[in-house]
């Protein structure tokens, strides 16, 4: 096994370990560039990262790909150690964990407008 590989495994079974989240290795047949995970959020938009050993950068396909989908609205980051990883899972779950916090505050004060005006 590569040492990166070993990093996305490691870091693939933390994050499960520690915090629930599964991953799915992303494959794009006929494509090269995309990140190598998928991590799926509460709020059905997923995180992707991308891998790499420590002191190695993306390289230039993959870096446009990167920037593509963070111009779509996805979050795509770089990680070379199981920790970094972890933290950027954390860190967006925090992120996440706000919005549909909000949100959820927001849809059950409507429905109890709702309900109020109803009665």
């Amino acid at each position: 096994m590569n040492p990166e590989t070993k990093i996305e495994n490691d870091a693939c079974k933390l994050i499960y370990d520690k915090l629930g989240v599964i991953s799915s290795k992303l494959k794009v047949p006929g494509q090269t560039g995309f990140p190598d995970r998928l991590f799926w959020l509460p709020g059905g938009k997923p995180l992707l990262i991308e891998f790499k050993q420590p002191g190695e950068d993306p390289e230039p396909k993959q870096l446009h790909v990167h920037k593509q989908l963070r111009q779509l609205g996805y979050t795509v980051m770089v990680c070379d150690n199981k920790l970094s990883a972890l933290q950027v899972v954390v860190n967006e779950l925090v992120k996440t964990t706000e919005h549909w916090h909000k949100k959820k505050l927001q849809v059950l004060a409507m429905a109890q407008e709702y309900i109020n005006k109803r009665r």
